[in-house]
């Protein structure tokens, strides 16, 4: 399926969409969890139990705190699991892609919860900061701060922005404000809980995006519209 729209600017996600830093965050939020005396669980089970932000999770599952606390604790933890060497990694084909989309004079945007600090330290080491010309990290809202970015970047016309992400919470985000909408089922959220939110695209790869703009469809996506 060919891109009908000629979007200006793509938002997005980063945790599971970009950066393949599941790992690292699995280990901080079972740190917490283990420091805080509550059960702890295996991976494929917490990633369907995560929430929008860790905060969010870590109160799921009883952990005592304030958001900013919790936050706070979180980025300490996620910070101590990097340096033992359970190190993030980008996606074999977010250089390709977004390397790509820059190429078309397209805005490229990250908006995530995950902590601005790693964000920028990631896209860093993964050769990707300049592709990227906004970073809005510690996300609490995704809702509102897709559409302080649309504002940030003069984007009227909401079907001139593409919201990219891998939980159903990115997808919603860019529905609200009438974003064209892509999950990737690299993340959190499986094929089948993303595709009950109908995003505009369903790809199993960012490779999917880059065909999409380039008129050719996804040789793996699965687009379901």
């Amino acid at each position: 399926m060919a891109l009908e729209q000629n979007p200006q600017l793509v938002v997005f996600d980063w945790s599971g969409t970009v950066s393949f830093d599941l790992p690292p965050v699995y280990e901080a939020n079972m740190e917490i969890l283990r420091q805080s005396g509550k059960p702890t669980m295996d991976f494929e089970s917490w990633k369907p139990r995560t929430r929008l932000t860790a905060a969010e999770f870590l109160i799921s599952q009883g952990v005592e705190g304030t958001t900013e606390e919790l936050l706070a604790w979180y980025e300490r933890e996620l910070a101590l699991a990097k340096e033992r060497g359970v190190t993030p990694t980008a996606y074999t084909d977010a250089h390709a892609t977004l390397s790509f989309l820059a190429g078309k004079d397209l805005r490229i945007a990250v908006l995530s919860s995950h902590p601005e600090n790693h964000l920028r330290e990631e896209a860093d080491e993964y050769g990707l900061t300049g592709f990227i010309k906004l970073f809005v990290g510690d996300s609490k809202d995704k809702v509102m701060d897709l559409a302080r970015i649309m504002e940030r970047f003069g984007i009227v016309n909401s079907q001139r922005a593409l919201m990219v992400g891998d939980t159903i919470y990115d997808i919603q985000a860019g529905k609200r404000w009438g974003t064209l909408t892509a999950a990737v089922t690299t993340g959190y959220h499986s094929r089948k809980r993303l595709a009950a939110e109908n995003p505009d695209l369903l790809s199993d790869n960012l490779t999917g995006i880059r065909l999409w703009f380039d008129g050719g469809g996804s040789n793996t996506s699965g687009a379901i519209s």
